[in-house]
């Protein structure tokens, strides 16, 4: 190869490694530019930066473009020579020095001047020339894998950009600008909005799909959040708007523009004055309230009025519906400014209400709660006999008393009842401080000699206090009945009816006036609408009462010769009737004719007492009765009653009252279920004509058994008596088993009553043949002709009613 050959070629290589060198610094530049801005891109797409992130990521993209440009700028490569050799030598591992001396033109020149030295040159040449030829540059492969590298960040930025990532490249661009990949449209919102109200917000997400979207209340810390449908619509209710605040919508990177709301105020309620005037007779419970729920009077008149914070249109006292009242919108008439004031009507029954106030924009404000206007009714006057000295009492002397009243109101008046047991009452007013007549004490001292009394008499006494109660009044209190007993004249020591008698033994005594005397100043205590447990050992000890008094009778009418005999038998059946009467009025309770037929019964014993003459006894008393100078009504216990009857006979008793109680329990589930049923209740079963038929079969099956039992005719009539009642209730339950198959529920209950309380009649009665429970009151013991007539106008005579 020539030298000029040479040359050519080593200069021709330089500029090829030049270019190539330039090219692979463009497309490195280009690629890592390319994949800055993909990265950076990518971050953007998934991580929604804000505007503060975006900025930097915008910067960070802005020095990737301004390094490309600069190192394009920059990226010509020079052409020389020895950058050429020293690559080929590197690249050939020659230390020759072959390739360096003939690319060095000095070394050339040095070697032409020597002797042979063209023939040095040539042959330098060529060897240099061969090591070009053996090692080819290097960097075809390098450019090419940078070129295969930029060829593959082309095709990631396209396919990114075709699934949306130009929006990541603009936000990039455009850092300040309001670019989301999320779009928030809010629809109208209502222009006049109340304060408290409920706004309903809905709108449009559009864009990158969001599930859920949040509504911000700024200025009140408020935010709701609902979740996006499948079309990108979305609905959130908002409570509460109390006050002016900016509401923003936002899901996902996106946010709507900002509405300002600024809600008016609602009419409300800034005071209350009522005014609460009671009947006359109550004055001094007048009163005004300043609250909405308060309690009055029955029978009080109220002047409501109210000041409002903001003017409403209408005001109107609206009231609640209930059991017996039907709802009611009273208005409001309109005062002065922001005042109103309604005049409400008497009112018969606690009520619930609210106010409602129209404003001026239409809106409606109702309280969030009921209030409630609870009526009391004006209860009856209590009234105690706190002392007295009838103890003591003594012919000719007055006795004293000291009472105590009180009342929700004030006692009108007060007065002592007073008369001589078996007479009408007499009354004596009491005087009192009126003005504590909401509670007070009194004493008052009652002369009872215009009674005309005599030793042993028996005077009943109770206070009775009325309050001023026009309405439904008025209310009447009664004290305890107190007994005043006249004591035996000078000589004698014992009091009438007392101790029950003495000797005899250890055999137990009673005396049934005793009883009775104890049983009055017990049922004289009860309050007006006592409960069961109260009365029932009442009426328990009566009729245990009536069954000595019985007793007593049956053994006074063996002797039917003697005219004082015959008498003291009728006295005490007088006294028996009384007692009936007292027992069938503490069940149901009838304060008035219990205690009436209680006063009779000691009249009827007083007077059979005074008829055993001081040295006789009347059959039935003890040994001792009279030995002290006065008239006793004594009883020995026996239980000879129970020895005559076989065992087999009381067992046959017993098996006929297991027999009835289980029909009382059945015939009391089917009253149940009648009266579910009558009711129309949901849970209510049908009830069984059938099983009502039943019972009527088994009530007239157990009435054929009762006549075959051995039951004294003097136990309430006995075994005829037990049977005709099994035999009425038989009756009775087949005709309730007809209703029901008619479904006539009301009358098949009433007939089903009916015959469980007479079929508790018959269990009652065979309990007292059986000697195990209180004696049954019956209507079939026969007074002597012209008794009945008599005990009627006794008892109008003393009745306390009016």
């Amino acid at each position: 190869m020539s030298t000029e050959t040479f040359q050519t070629e080593l200069n021709q290589r330089a500029a090829v490694r030049a270019r190539m060198l330039t090219r692979r610094s463009r497309v490195a530049a280009v690629t890592v530019a390319l994949g800055a801005l993909l990265a950076l891109g990518v971050i953007d797409f998934f991580s929604e930066a804000g505007t503060g992130p975006r900025l930097v990521l915008t910067l960070i993209a802005l020095a990737a473009v301004v390094g490309l440009v600069l190192r394009l700028w920059n990226s010509r490569v020079p052409q020389p020579v020895d950058e050429l050799v020293a690559a080929t030598e590197t690249q050939a591992d020659d230390s020759t020095l072959a390739l360096r001396t003939a690319a060095d033109d000095s070394a050339r020149d040095a070697t032409a001047r020597a002797e042979m030295g063209e023939e040095l040159l040539e042959r330098l040449d060529a060897h240099a020339a061969e090591l070009l030829n053996d090692n080819p540059l290097p960097l075809r492969a390098e450019l090419r894998r940078w070129q295969i590298g930029l060829t593959a960040v082309l095709t990631v930025t396209v396919l990114f950009v075709a699934l949306g990532g130009w929006l990541s490249y603009l936000r990039l661009a455009l850092p300040g600008a309001d670019l989301t990949y999320t779009q928030v449209r809010l629809a109208k919102l209502p222009e006049r909005l109340a304060k408290g109200a409920t706004i309903e917000v809905s709108g449009q997400v559009t864009g990158r799909r969001a599930a859920e979207v949040t509504v911000r209340l700024a200025a009140l810390g408020q935010a709701q959040t609902a979740s996006v449908a499948v079309d990108g619509s979305f609905r959130v209710t908002v409570p509460n708007v109390s006050g002016a605040t900016s509401l923003q919508a936002f899901a996902g990177d996106g946010q709507s523009d900002e509405y300002q709301l600024d809600p008016y105020d609602l009419p409300s309620v800034a005071r209350y004055h009522i005014e609460v005037s009671p009947p006359a007779y109550a004055q001094r419970l007048k009163k005004t309230v300043d609250e909405p729920s308060f309690d009055v009077l029955e029978g009080s008149s109220i002047r409501y009025t109210i000041e409002t914070l903001e003017q409403p249109v209408e005001a109107v006292f609206a009231v609640a519906g209930g059991e017996e009242n039907a709802a009611e919108n009273l208005p409001f008439a309109a005062g002065a400014t922001n005042r109103f004031e309604l005049r409400l009507p008497l009112l018969a029954e606690s009520i619930e209400y609210g106010l409602r106030l129209t404003g001026r924009h239409g809106d409606i404000a109702l309280d969030p709660e009921p209030h409630r206007i609870l009526v009391l009714p004006d209860e009856p006057p209590t009234i105690r006999i706190l002392s007295h000295t009838g103890d003591e009492f003594e012919l000719g002397k007055p006795v004293q008393f000291q009472l105590r009243g009180t009342d929700d109101v004030g006692i009108d008046s007060l007065k002592l009842l007073y008369r001589k047991i078996g007479e009408t009452p007499e009354e004596q007013l009491v005087e009192f401080d009126k003005g504590a007549a909401h509670e007070f004490t009194a004493a008052a001292t009652l002369d009872l000699s215009g009674l005309d009394l005599k030793p042993y008499d028996i005077v009943a006494v109770h206070a009775e206090a009325r309050d001023g109660n026009v309405l439904s009044g008025p209310g009447i209190g009664e004290s305890e009945v107190v007994l005043i007993e006249v004591p035996p004249p000078p000589g004698d020591d014992g009091s009438q009816g007392g101790g029950g008698g003495g000797g005899g033994g250890n055999e137990e005594r009673v005396n049934p006036l005793e009883m009775q005397k104890h049983i009055l100043t017990d049922t004289s205590r009860l309050p007006h609408d006592p409960p069961a447990k109260d009365r029932i050992p009442i009426r328990a000890e009566q009729l245990e009462a009536l069954g000595y008094v019985e007793q007593l009778r049956e053994q006074a009418d063996t002797v039917t010769t003697d005219f004082v005999a015959i008498q003291f038998s009728l006295e005490l059946r007088m006294a028996a009737s009384a007692m009936k009467l007292s027992a069938r009025n503490l069940q149901p309770y009838d304060r008035k004719q219990a205690i009436t037929a209680q006063e009779l019964a000691i009249a009827a014993l007083t007077r059979a007492a005074a008829l055993i003459p001081d040295d006789q006894q009347m059959p039935g008393q003890s040994e001792d009765a009279g030995q002290d100078g006065q008239p006793k009504i004594t009883l020995r216990e026996s239980s000879s009653s129970s020895s005559s009857e076989s065992e087999n006979s009381e067992e046959r008793m017993k098996e006929l009252l297991a027999q009835i109680e289980q029909m009382i329990a059945e015939q009391e589930a089917l009253n149940e279920e009648l009266a579910a049923a009558e009711e129309g209740s949901e849970t209510a079963s049908d009830p069984s004509a059938e099983a009502q038929a039943q019972l009527g079969q088994r009530s007239s099956q157990a009435a054929q058994t009762a006549a075959g039992l051995p039951i004294p005719t003097g136990a309430q009539g006995g075994a005829e008596a037990l049977s005709g009642l099994l035999e009425e209730a038989a009756n009775l339950l087949g005709q309730a088993s007809g209703e029901i198959e008619d479904q006539a529920l009301g009358q098949a209950l009433q007939l089903g009553t009916e015959g469980e309380g007479t079929l508790t009649d018959a269990a009652e009665l065979l309990r007292a043949a059986l000697g195990q429970a209180d004696r049954i009151l019956s209507e079939a013991d026969e007074l002597p002709s012209g008794y009945a007539p008599l005990i009627e106008n006794y008892l109008r005579a003393i009745s306390y009613e009016e």
